[in-house]
């Protein structure tokens, strides 16, 4: 392997790290919109890092329990989200089904990190063993194909493959079980602390937080930040070399 440091398996989240949407400031601007009320940057912030936190932490599951279609749940989501960003009750009542109707209506964009085919070989070619660890089920694989980087893991692990989401340690364990790594010969890499930073932490795992905009300091001192994932090979691998868990 050519390289100077420990580390022989990469893991990276799929949504948000590698694969990207603009769903979330769309949404934004749905709500500012139905609102009447322009948002701040805190708001924006504010609101961004809730979606992070009520889909990491399992409260969307909690909400899709008590839903009977998928509207019920949206509308819970909108309120929760507007109360969040402090949007105020009467206003937030009023506007959480036409949010609703518009987001669930939404056609966002969505596109693979710039580069990426390209800087997976380059991991591949120095011996790095790759896998993607993702909370979306097995049809993520199907996706992976079309998007033509399939290819370039070595192992795919869905919330199906163990019966199991991040941040529980089964897939992590999985993963190292099957590719035969070590937890500190591995690091995974991911935009959502609550699942991918406390999901590695949970195995033994080096933690690397994806986190562009800084909205999350204060997990940087339990993980690495990199503002896109291409920053990993200068910016945390030389540092990881002979580090303790």
């Amino acid at each position: 392997m050519d390289t100077n440091n420990s580390v022989r398996l990469i893991s990276l989240d799929f949504d948000g790290t590698i694969y990207h949407s603009d769903f979330i400031p769309r949404l934004l601007d749905i709500i500012a919109d139905e609102c009447n009320e322009p948002l701040t940057l805190l708001q924006r912030r504010a609101g961004t890092r809730f979606v992070y936190m009520y889909f990491g932490r399992g409260y969307d599951q909690e909400a899709l329990a008590r839903a009977a279609t998928e509207e019920d749940f949206f509308v819970e989501f909108s309120e929760q989200l507007m109360t969040a960003i402090g949007i105020l009750p009467p206003v937030r009542r009023r506007a959480a089904l036409p949010v609703t109707v518009r987001a669930l209506a939404l056609s966002s964009q969505r596109w693979l990190e710039p580069g990426l085919v390209r800087w997976l070989e380059g991991l591949r070619e120095r011996g790095y063993k790759l896998a993607l660890l993702t909370n979306r089920p097995n049809s993520v694989m199907d996706l992976c194909r079309e998007l033509e980087i399939a290819h370039a893991f070595d192992l795919i692990v869905t919330r199906e493959t163990v019966g199991a989401k991040k941040p529980d340690p089964a897939p992590f364990r999985h993963m190292l079980q099957v590719l035969n790594v070590a937890p500190h010969e591995a690091v995974h890499v991911g935009d959502n602390p609550f699942t991918d930073v406390e999901g590695a932490q949970a195995s033994g795992v080096h933690p690397v937080l994806v986190d562009p905009e800084n909205l999350f300091p204060e997990y940087h001192a339990h993980a690495h930040r990199v503002r896109r994932v291409a920053e990993l090979e200068d910016q945390v691998l030389p540092h990881i070399s002979g580090s303790v868990l």
